[in-house]
């Protein structure tokens, strides 16, 4: 393996880790054993465990800004972008997984400072997006909202993500469909 490709297969593996059973439940040794490597193979790429948060999380924003960035380029439409997101968000759930980010967050006080400011970024980055489509729904008429966009699309990602993990506890996939489908309706 190259250098670039451990370090990827590492992250690959870590994040499905943390994404089905979260970031303090598991160690390098899981990796390892998982890749068939050694521990300080890990350690060479992200000497704490810490630093492989950060990348991960690093990665994670690129990933999700770069899908962001697809659907506003393939639609123009604002209510299509957010259902498209939310359809970003479903695939997740369907993958019986978490978001990393909100699966972190119930990580927040364990978290290194670098994973916290990534954090902060990725809802940052997500809820200003949302507000974007939601600025340009209300000027177009698609949308009404009595509160303030910046207000909706916080709680339009809140409630996607809870609906995310409500959906998991219960083993229920309709519970994601149904709710997604009352913020649609309040947005109308």
């Amino acid at each position: 393996m190259a250098e670039r490709s451990t370090a990827d297969t590492i992250l690959d593996v870590a994040q499905n880790l943390c994404q089905t059973r979260g970031f303090n439940a598991f160690s390098y040794r899981d990796i390892a054993k998982e890749l068939g490597i050694k521990t300080a193979s890990i350690h060479y790429h992200y000497p704490t465990k810490a630093d492989l948060g950060e990348a991960l999380l690093i990665r994670y924003r690129q990933k999700f800004a770069s899908e962001l960035t697809k659907i506003r380029a393939e639609n123009d439409d604002a209510r299509k972008q957010l259902k498209c997101f939310s359809n970003l968000i479903e695939s997740i759930r369907k993958d019986d997984k978490l978001c990393l980010c909100a699966m972190l967050s119930s990580d927040f006080e364990s978290l290194s400072p670098g994973m916290k400011k990534q954090l902060k970024e990725f809802f940052s980055d997500a809820e200003a997006w949302i507000e974007a489509c939601l600025l340009a729904g209300k000027k177009d008429g698609s949308f009404s909202m009595s509160k303030s966009p910046k207000t909706v699309a916080q709680v339009f990602l809140a409630t996607l993500q809870g609906m995310l993990i409500c959906s998991r506890a219960f083993s229920e996939d309709e519970r994601f469909e149904n709710g997604r489908e009352a913020l649609f309706s309040m947005l109308s």
